[in-house]
């Protein structure tokens, strides 16, 4: 048995994005938002999320109960097909 590539991958720039949002409608710092999302201030959300940097599990469901989500599936995107090996 042979494992198969994800055909969707997760995409930070949703996230980060959302996250945005959300922390100008509420009038809060990066610092504030990682605070409230129950995560180390020192994390670094917004920095690790700009370079495209995938959150851990562990940080995600923190994100995503802060932004009052339980749906994964509008942070994810499809991978591209790969051409199948020369043979």
């Amino acid at each position: 048995m042979t494992l198969q590539e994800p055909r969707a991958a997760f995409d930070p720039a949703v996230l980060l994005a959302r996250l945005e949002a959300k922390k100008s409608a509420d009038g809060i710092s990066w610092r504030e938002l990682a605070r409230r999302a129950g995560m180390p201030q020192s994390y670094g959300i917004a920095g690790k999320l700009r370079s495209g940097a995938q959150p851990t599990a562990g940080v995600l469901v923190l994100l995503l109960r802060y932004l009052g989500e339980t749906d994964i599936s509008p942070y994810a995107r499809d991978r591209p097909e790969r051409a199948a090996p020369a043979a």
